[in-house]
């Protein structure tokens, strides 16, 4: 059986920049790992990530994001804008990802959730990916699907609401 994952907003980015990468390029061997069984999964992203990965890019297109703080070329941010399109629409055979709406339950869900923000620093939209995550399991027949996450505030409300995630571009599970 294949794995189910979701994808936040910034595991969905970091998938997008490092499977981009022409082969042996990405950052190290675990990367390419992550990548790949990532790939290998049922992949979902949450409704508020398709809308928030086109600020992640763009915050990267001006030059906010990284180290480098260099505005990245124009034509990188349209093969990455083309490589979410493909994602989302199924027409991209690097990745496949549904997505998954958030009705009324995922709210009052997020809402509970989200109150594990007064001890740890994760956002709203955060809340209601976690949320989607924990609906998504009962849909799926029981089956649990992780959330791919490397926010280390997130990962800790997860682990107190048993929700599963994996680090998969930090390599750490639980």
């Amino acid at each position: 059986m294949k794995a189910v994952y979701l994808l936040d907003t910034n595991a969905f980015f970091n998938f997008i920049k490092n499977a981009s990468l022409p082969l042996g390029e990405n950052s190290n061997i675990a990367t390419e790992e992550a990548v790949n069984t990532i790939k290998a999964g049922t992949c979902y992203i949450s409704l508020i990530s398709l809308v928030e990965i086109i600020s992640v890019i763009g915050k990267y297109a001006r030059g906010g994001g990284g180290a480098n703080k260099k505005r990245m070329k124009p034509k990188v941010v349209k093969q990455w804008l083309k490589l979410v399109e493909d994602s989302t629409s199924g027409r991209s055979s690097l990745l496949s990802l549904s997505i998954l709406p958030f009705s009324e339950k995922t709210i009052a869900e997020a809402q509970k959730i989200v109150h594990h923000a007064l001890l740890h620093n994760f956002g709203s939209l955060d809340a209601i990916i976690a949320a989607t995550a924990k609906e998504c399991s009962s849909i799926k027949n029981n089956e649990n699907t992780i959330l791919i996450t490397s926010d280390k505030g997130l990962k800790a409300c997860l682990t107190k609401c048993e929700i599963p995630f994996w680090d998969a571009f930090q390599q750490n599970c639980s």
